[in-house]
């Protein structure tokens, strides 16, 4: 499994790669996403999990190895296509309210996926 995580200076993403990550490594990359200098995580191997967002607001998508893009759907959030503007990847970015997880939210996605390559089963998965 790889992880990468974005330390943006202007225009610039200068990214970290770290092999075979510890899970307490995945963790604080996510709760250091603030939607200016560090805007994404993401976790590979093969399928792709990717976290964007900060300070309270997460979007967590998959791009699977057969092409699929799926995102995860907040369990507390109203059913909703209210837009909610956030920062990920350095590109600012709307989607549906529903679609804005919980830094906890975010932290078990991430933490299942780097378990077992595999979306995080308590939580709704669309196709995006």
């Amino acid at each position: 499994m790889k992880l990468t995580y974005d330390n943006r200076v202007d225009r610039h993403a200068n990214l970290t790669t770290v092999l075979d990550p510890a899970e307490a490594v995945v963790e604080q990359a996510i709760k250091a996403l603030d939607g200016v200098g560090h805007t994404e995580v993401l976790l590979e191997q093969g399928t792709q999990l990717s976290i964007g967002g900060g300070v309270g607001q997460y979007v967590v998508s998959m791009f699977t190895a057969d092409e699929r893009s799926l995102v995860a759907i907040s369990p507390s959030a109203p059913n909703s296509d209210e837009k909610v503007k956030l920062v990920a990847g350095g590109q600012k970015i709307s989607v549906p309210r529903r679609q804005v997880l919980s830094v906890e939210h975010a932290v078990a996605a991430a933490l299942h996926f780097l378990r077992t390559g595999h979306p995080d089963k308590s939580l709704t998965w669309e196709e995006a």
